[in-house]
């Protein structure tokens, strides 16, 4: 979008704190996803932030950074991203990010309310080793702290001073909540928690209302059902005609044909050289005939 307006350096930054809070989240994810021993968030239980405190921390700062929540990385890169859009005049981009944001924060606070919160129903987890919490630390405090490089990424940080040079704290506070670009991105965040809130209470209630409706809405209208049958078809398909192309083509008939090939051969030449000098002399003489009698003939 950043690119589109025309703001590549908003693109650059954001590029940069894109990478450092998925990253961190997508570590979280796997160290849940080690120690549950499932990838499906229903049956992970819940309350996986009261046992793996460390994993539950990092993970809420990187949803919070993907939310562009402030003040962490990803407010300030898209906040960029949407004052270039405004500044191209471009309204209908600019819709479609401010939709695109409210929908980030609606699942991303989804996702974490059904891991993390709540009572702990599984099996007893704990947080990962230093090995881990080392790199997981290390992006935290990136999520937090990278926007500090927006003048080094984008060379937009002396014209931000002095912008706001004289400005008094008030000033400051006023100048900076008051930009179009935080006033949209406020919204998409007040309007994404908020579909988020009202989805999870309708959620119970169409759960205890109509069950049927309830486990339609939880397989996805079946997407997911039919996708996985379609490509694990096409998957397990292509496993056989690979196993089969394995076991007949080249382990029969190149590995084995090639090798009953020279057995075979190997048996040819040893029935015309079979050791006994009789016939070897036989031999010597008859091909020394042949060659004196074509060279006669010759003459």
């Amino acid at each position: 979008a950043a690119a589109g307006a025309g703001s590549i350096l908003a693109t650059q930054f954001h590029l940069i704190n894109h990478a450092i809070f998925k990253a961190l989240l997508f570590l979280c994810a796997g160290m849940v996803i080690h120690h549950v021993g499932s990838r499906n968030m229903y049956e992970m239980g819940g309350g996986v932030g009261r046992e793996m405190k460390f994993t539950g921390t990092c993970y809420l700062i990187g949803t919070l950074s993907l939310c562009g929540i402030p003040i962490l990385n990803g407010f300030w890169s898209k906040d960029l991203i949407i004052g270039a859009t405004v500044e191209a005049g471009n309204m209908a981009g600019l819709v479609l990010l401010v939709l695109a944001a409210v929908l980030t924060v609606a699942y991303s606070f989804r996702a974490y309310y059904l891991v993390f919160c709540g009572e702990r129903k599984g099996e007893h987890l704990h947080d990962p080793g230093i090995a881990v919490k080392i790199p997981l630390g290390i992006l935290a405090v990136g999520a937090l702290t990278s926007w500090l490089a927006v003048d080094f990424i984008t060379g937009q940080g002396e014209a931000s001073g002095l912008a706001i040079h004289g400005m008094n704290v008030g000033e400051l506070i006023h100048h900076t909540i008051s930009s179009v670009a935080v006033v949209y991105s406020l919204v998409a965040i007040g309007l994404g928690l908020l579909i988020y809130f009202a989805v999870k209470d309708t959620g119970r209630a169409i759960e205890k209302g109509s069950p049927g409706l309830f486990k339609l809405l939880r397989a996805g209208y079946g997407f997911d059902g039919f996708y996985l049958a379609i490509f694990h078809g096409v998957r397990d398909l292509g496993d056989t005609a690979l196993a089969a192309i394995d076991k007949y083509v080249l382990e029969a008939g190149v590995n084995r044909g090639t090798a009953s090939f020279f057995v075979g051969a190997g048996k040819a030449g040893r029935a015309l050289h079979p050791g006994d000098v009789s016939y070897n002399v036989i031999g010597v003489v008859t091909g020394l005939l042949l060659v004196i009698a074509v060279m006669f003939l010759a003459v």
